[in-house]
């Protein structure tokens, strides 16, 4: 068994803090929110169009039944 580096001590301090101050329990869904809307925005399909106001839209499909 390997001795504790620095690096191993400081991230147990780091989750003590946490611990005692509950922050564990806010870190798991803000990275899950996080990795979720990384998600999206890699795979968004965005287009470039003109506003179209919903009113205008209801109308053009309720003319078109006529």
């Amino acid at each position: 068994m390997r001795s504790p580096t620095h690096q191993d001590r400081r991230q147990q301090q780091v989750r003590d803090v946490l611990t005692k101050q509950g922050g564990e329990r806010s870190i798991a869904p803000r990275l899950r929110n996080r990795k979720a809307l990384d998600f999206l925005v890699a795979n968004a399909n965005v287009t470039d169009e003109e506003w179209k106001e919903e009113k205008q839209e209801s109308e053009a499909s309720s003319q078109d039944s006529d």
